[in-house]
């Protein structure tokens, strides 16, 4: 009886909870001719949410890790689960086979459904009393300029991925702070990290496999009208130019991902980094 579910017939539309929930709820105003419930999705408009990429990446994938390592696994028993459920919903009697089977998915989820929430629970990610900053350049290429990847990677999709040589990946950790410069722009948000970086290559970002390891992202900011411009006043206020010769080039700054303090994260993004 198993049901064979290919990730890639889940919806193509990029869906979230909240745009279902608006969905039923204009579809209640309309008077639709059956009962909607707003705030109860049905499994069909689950399992649209799960066969996504980005909600995998953000929700499932660690609180699947050691039940469920992939996202084509965790399709096929939820949708096992479900024809089960269907079975008993309409009157059906499940063989002793099915019972067992409906047990031991029902124990799966029961454990995939404890970590979620102990991992989305507020301050799951704890903001360490000395954070690491970082700074990341990000450039245009000729599919989009820089701060169109920030917007949707960042803002949209709550992600950022980096590649395999980048400076600094294997000692990044959640909690700690990054800000985002546009390639002759300026710093246009910053955001904290809610997960290590994965080589989990993400069909969001271009050219994912020269960009394979995705991070997650919380309490993102961005301020793309309003860019912090690394202008020669700024650089006077930074730890990081203190002793240089003023007028020495200062590309060196924005041309890969580095640390900063604490004093010079502040600076570019106007936010504290210290724990309340």
């Amino acid at each position: 009886m198993t049901a064979k579910v290919s990730p890639e017939s889940a919806s193509t539309q990029v869906l979230s909870i909240q745009a279902c929930v608006r969905r039923r709820s204009a579809r209640a105003s309309a008077g639709a001719g059956e009962s909607v419930s707003v705030m109860r999705l049905s499994l069909g408009e689950w399992k649209d949410i799960f066969g996504q990429e980005d909600f995998w990446s953000a929700y499932l994938r660690e609180a699947c890790r050691g039940i469920l390592d992939d996202r084509g696994s965790f399709l096929n028993h939820f949708s096992e689960l479900v024809n089960l459920r269907n079975v008993c919903a309409h009157g059906g009697a499940l063989t002793e086979y099915q019972a067992r089977a409906s047990e031991f998915f029902l124990t799966e989820f029961e454990e995939i459904v404890s970590r979620m929430s102990k991992n989305l629970s507020p301050g799951s990610v704890q903001t360490p009393a000395n954070p690491v900053c970082w700074l990341t350049p990000v450039r245009s290429d000729e599919e989009g300029t820089a701060v169109d990847t920030i917007l949707r990677l960042v803002g949209q999709k709550g992600i950022y991925a980096f590649g395999d040589k980048t400076p600094g990946r294997k000692r990044m950790k959640p909690g700690d702070a990054i800000c985002f410069y546009a390639t002759g722009f300026g710093v246009v948000g910053h955001a904290r990290l809610a997960s290590k970086p994965e080589r989990t290559p993400n069909e969001s970002v271009r050219h994912p496999q020269q960009y394979p390891w995705t991070v997650s992202l919380i309490d993102q900011k961005l301020y793309t009208d309003n860019p912090v411009v690394i202008d020669a006043t700024l650089r006077l206020q930074l730890e990081s130019f203190r002793g240089r010769p003023e007028k020495k080039d200062w590309a060196w700054f924005v041309q890969t991902t580095h640390k900063l303090s604490q004093h010079d994260f502040e600076i570019l993004t106007g936010e504290t980094t210290q724990s309340s």
